[in-house]
């Protein structure tokens, strides 16, 4: 689907429902001198409207086609870029299930570092989210997965902090020195997301999304959080908040034959 048929085709779904919308706000900021008359008493007849048999017809059902959708984060790369000491990669996946929900699963790992003068340690982490989208918008036909979409998450991230060692100047004598232990961790957060994904090749999609998450168990770091958890973020940060850019593939099929 072009891109060009993509808007064409999203315009011409919203236009009545904003039609509709400005009829009933003309209405009602700007009500007509006829119903500001009095009306006679002898009058009580009101007139109803016929049924609009074309306005309450349901869409045709359409045949369900299975779509089977993998995607790499791009956006994740040049983070990597901009931000050294914090390296990520993330894959998502997604199966199209009936209606407009769509079931979601996601993964990846990442490490961090701090190598500061008066700070010094490592970590690494891996992570798994899963989930369901909700597509707000209509589908076109039977292999129209173009989709705007809000969704949740419940996210796990399992990680291994390394022994950190630290040196705290001293105007009136030697530094202090010391170190805190290593120690393995895991976290867990929910998720709420919100996006869309667009098909621009056969089987090929773009997409973005913008994700608030919120940690469960934000105790569990006590004397030194890992700078980048894999998944999640900065780990001394109880609510975060992300963006991911995919570049995805979709395989489809059906029960008659098989189908990209």
């Amino acid at each position: 689907m072009s891109s060009f048929t993509f808007l064409t085709s999203r315009a011409q779904r919203f236009i009545p429902l904003l039609t509709a919308c400005l009829v009933l706000l003309c209405a009602g900021v700007c009500p007509s001198p006829v119903w500001a008359q009095a009306t006679p008493p002898s009058d009580t007849t009101v007139a109803t409207p016929a049924p609009d048999t074309a306005a309450t017809k349901k869409l045709p059902k359409l045949p369900y086609v299975h779509q089977f959708r993998l995607g790499f984060d791009l956006g994740r790369v040049a983070f990597n870029l901009m931000y050294p000491s914090r390296q990520g990669y993330e894959i998502q996946a997604d199966y199209a299930m009936r209606g407009k929900l769509y079931a979601a699963a996601e993964g990846g790992f990442g490490r961090g570092r701090i190598d500061y003068d008066n700070l010094k340690y490592t970590t690494s982490s891996y992570f798994v989210r899963i989930g369901i989208d909700q597509s707000v918008l209509d589908r076109l036909g039977a292999y129209d997965f173009d989709m705007a979409f809000i969704g949740v998450r419940y996210g796990i991230g399992m990680g291994q902090l390394s022994e950190a060692t630290y040196l705290v100047p001293s105007l009136f004598g030697p530094p202090a020195e010391g170190s805190v232990p290593g120690k393995n961790y895991t976290v867990h957060w929910g998720e709420i997301v919100g996006g869309i994904k667009v098909e621009v090749g056969k089987g090929i999609f773009v997409g973005w999304n913008f994700r608030g998450r919120f940690m469960f168990n934000a105790g569990t770091f006590k004397e030194l959080a890992p700078n980048y958890i894999a998944g999640y973020g900065k780990g001394d940060k109880s609510t975060v908040f992300d963006f991911n850019l995919y570049l995805s593939y979709a395989i489809r099929w059906n029960k008659q034959k098989s189908s990209l």
